[in-house]
């Protein structure tokens, strides 16, 4: 299930725009790789419209209804998983165990242009993705309960300090939004 931010739209009409360009991006990426998944706007997010999903997708949520954060507290608690890009909503933070971050401005127009993973860190993703991100959430995972599986990688390969892909047991979170720049490698971190 992917999850668009149609609440944005109330006060925030740049980023309820970002949130539609996104949400279509992450559902193009899935169809392409053959896998269904649904739409299903924050305004009507229900345990029934989450029962027959595995996996929740939050394509580009910077803010969230409570009601809706309360519902994916209850699918978590059954056992769903999350995958999250560039906001994870407050309120999920201490359930999913992973720590917000300051809004990081790349420095340069290259510091945020590689996603690295660790060795062995996400069996069947490449080694090295593509995306040439201005800013990211500097998310922090959470010690003994949270890793860092990727970090960013600047322009000439160096790592920038700042973690791209975080992992708990119930989450996957990737500190900024999922662009289309180096599609292939994209869908297969995806994938995996």
């Amino acid at each position: 299930a992917v999850v668009r931010g149609e609440s944005l739209a109330r006060g925030r009409s740049g980023e309820a725009k970002s949130a539609d360009q996104f949400a279509e991006g992450v559902t193009q990426n899935l169809t392409a790789l053959g896998i269904g998944c649904s739409m299903i706007s924050d305004l009507d997010l229900t345990a029934e419209r989450l029962a027959k999903a595995k996996l929740v997708i939050l394509p580009h949520n910077p803010a969230m209804p409570d009601k809706a954060a309360d519902e994916l507290i209850k699918f978590l608690g059954r056992g769903g998983k999350l995958l999250v890009f560039y906001s994870l909503p407050a309120k999920l933070r201490p359930v999913v165990k992973i720590e917000g971050g300051a809004h990081t401005k790349a420095k340069n127009p290259g510091q945020f242009s590689t996603i690295s993973f660790a060795d062995g860190a996400l069996p069947g993703t490449p080694q090295r993705v593509g995306q040439r991100s201005w800013n990211i959430n500097d998310a922090k995972a959470v010690p003994g309960a949270s890793r860092v599986l990727a970090e960013w990688l600047d322009d000439k390969g160096q790592p920038t300090g700042h973690a791209a892909v975080i992992a708990s047991d119930n989450c996957i979170m990737m500190t900024h939004v999922l662009l289309n720049d180096d599609s292939v490698n994209k869908r297969r971190m995806l994938l995996a």
